[in-house]
């Protein structure tokens, strides 16, 4: 298995779709970052620039959403790659070299893991770097979110957008090795990620209008089901997390990459690879 892992990293080190992306990713960045200072520029009054947009703190909270920007090609290009293993016959020469199926599943969650990890890095660690030039950065978003951040959140929002992408990893490998065309697993997998989004967001919008009471019991039950669940709730602007919440943030996106892992694991294993 280590072998194959090695093997696999330095293909990928080596592989189009990989460096087309990151190129695609950086240029993105500072796309984005140009946009909102246009914006900031357009809206200044008496020759007073405030960034409203461009800044690092903006730009931490919209860069790792899985929803918008990069985040939304992270799962489309993984879909590429992953599958592209299929029809140029690499899934089925290491087969035919002896490597047993499940290793090869697993392989390919690590280095899908890598591979969206990796993307995601160096997009939001850009993108972040440039809006704190050009807007600082305000850990507390006094001026961008009206005061709706603080350093808690910021660092616990990190955390749950790494175990987040893990899960995204895991649910993309699922369905591109079961379906291995990159037209049907497409939309599937998309569709997902933005109806787990929504969801979290709806629920979470109508439990507060109906009642607090509502608000708890929704919330204490939907975090621990819907991995994406806080990630909609922070389209919403939270200020603080509970520490249940927080830790059920976490929970939810691990159990589910497993459930997805070992799911994909067993049906792979039994498959026939043409």
């Amino acid at each position: 298995m280590i072998n194959i892992i090695k093997s696999a990293l330095f293909k990928l080190s080596k592989d189009w779709t990989f460096r087309i992306t990151l190129i695609v990713g950086i240029s993105l960045a500072v796309l984005m970052n140009l946009i909102y200072l246009g914006i900031d520029l357009a809206s200044s009054r008496a020759g007073v620039t405030e960034h409203l947009f461009c800044n690092g703190q903006s730009m931490l909270i919209s860069s790792l959403s899985p929803t918008q920007n990069f985040g939304i090609a992270i799962p489309v290009n993984l879909i590429v790659y992953t599958i592209g293993e299929f029809t140029n016959g690499t899934i089925r020469n290491k087969i035919i070299a002896g490597h047993k199926k499940s290793f090869i599943y697993i392989s390919m969650l690590l280095i899908g893991a890598i591979f969206s990890l990796s993307l995601m890095i160096v997009y939001a660690g850009l993108s972040i770097g440039i809006g704190s030039i050009i807007g600082g950065f305000d850990a507390y978003g006094r001026i961008s979110t009206g005061d709706q951040l603080n350093p808690t959140i910021i660092w616990q929002y990190m955390i749950m957008a790494f175990f987040v992408y893990l899960f995204i990893v895991s649910i993309t490998i699922f369905f591109a090795t079961l379906f291995r065309n990159v037209g049907a697993t497409t939309p599937v997998v998309m569709l997902l990620i933005v109806f787990l989004f929504i969801a979290g967001m709806t629920s979470f919008a109508s439990s507060v209008i109906d009642s607090i009471s509502t608000a708890e019991l929704v919330t204490n039950a939907m975090v621990y089901i819907n991995p994406l669940y806080t990630f909609g709730v922070y389209s919403m602007i939270v200020r603080e997390l509970p520490k249940d919440w927080f830790i059920g943030a976490i929970i939810t996106p691990i159990y589910w990459t497993l459930v997805f892992g070992i799911l994909g694991t067993k049906i792979f294993a039994r498959r026939d690879i043409k």
